[in-house]
């Protein structure tokens, strides 16, 4: 379940998959990753665009904006990338991490 390091018989090392049930491939790089998951977990939340109060958000994730203006200028910016991005991660906030439990090592 875990990813593990697998070298292949063309003797390349990368992450072998057998099921692809319970993985996501995130279109953003760390970094993107990184503060997208600050702007959407932390309390309170500020305005991605400019740090203000937030008092909307988009409506496909949960990104926070104080402004239709800040909104757009965002999303021409950088949002409309990050979009998909950020649903996902908002997904996993209500997702239950215990039915990985027993992948666990002890």
């Amino acid at each position: 379940m875990y990813a593990n390091s697998h070298q292949f018989m063309d003797f390349n090392t990368g992450i072998r998959v057998e099921s692809n049930e319970s993985v996501t491939i995130l279109h953003s790089g760390l970094q993107t990753v990184r503060n997208l998951g600050k702007a959407l977990f932390s309390e309170p939340s500020p305005c991605h665009a400019c740090g203000g109060p937030a008092k909307s958000r988009c409506s496909k994730c949960i990104i926070k904006y104080c402004s239709k203006k800040c909104q757009v200028a965002d999303w021409k910016l950088r949002h409309k990338q990050e979009c998909i991005t950020a649903q996902n991660m908002a997904r996993w906030r209500n997702f239950d991490w215990s039915s990985f439990d027993h992948y666990r090592p002890l």
